[in-house]
């Protein structure tokens, strides 16, 4: 399996329309994912896609460490509250510019998408504080929040797209911030 993603890579990468255009890499892969939502995504092709094209407010490092990523710092602010404080001037690939607000929301969205609720059932509520904060209200004490705001499915979009998230997303492009883009 690895060589024939490896072969289409090489594939993709040495095509025409790769060689002419300086800023896009044309991957292959062997299956279509199943969603384009990273916070519905089951199957290993949609996460494997995806996690390119979305950012969450943590990452894991190379070591395993929680490194910041969307969220520049954070902090218990009491047992049940983390406070995060975003990274200023984070544009999406539409070119907004990210706020609290896309964030809560985002983060929000995962106490009601069934394939994402279990990991985050700890999560009472996230709300905004100012335009570059939000606390994160937990149910309980649960210090591990940082790993599951680092994993994949803590995916944030645009306030905009949340509301557009309950449409068909099979036939929507993404709005994102990851490292990568859909076109």
């Amino acid at each position: 399996m690895k060589h024939l993603f490896f072969v289409l890579f090489l594939i993709a990468a040495c095509s025409e329309s790769a060689v002419q255009t300086s800023d896009t890499v044309v991957i292959g892969i062997t299956a279509s994912p199943v969603t384009i939502d990273l916070q519905k995504a089951t199957d290993n092709m949609s996460r494997g896609v995806f996690v390119h094209v979305y950012d969450s407010p943590m990452a894991y490092g190379t070591n395993g460490d929680i490194e910041p990523a969307l969220a520049e710092s954070w902090e218990f602010i009491n047992p049940t509250t983390l406070q995060l404080k975003l990274r200023e001037g984070v544009e999406f690939h539409n070119g907004k510019i990210m706020t609290a607000d896309d964030v809560a929301a985002s983060l929000n969205r995962l106490r009601s998408v069934p394939e994402s609720q279990t990991m985050y059932e700890n999560i009472a509520d996230v709300q905004k504080v100012d335009d570059h904060t939000v606390n994160v209200l937990l149910k309980q004490i649960f210090p591990s929040i940082t790993g599951y705001l680092a994993h994949p499915k803590a995916a944030i979009y645009t306030s905009e797209d949340i509301a557009a998230l309950f449409l068909p997303l099979q036939h929507r492009v993404p709005v994102s911030r990851g490292q990568s883009r859909i076109l």
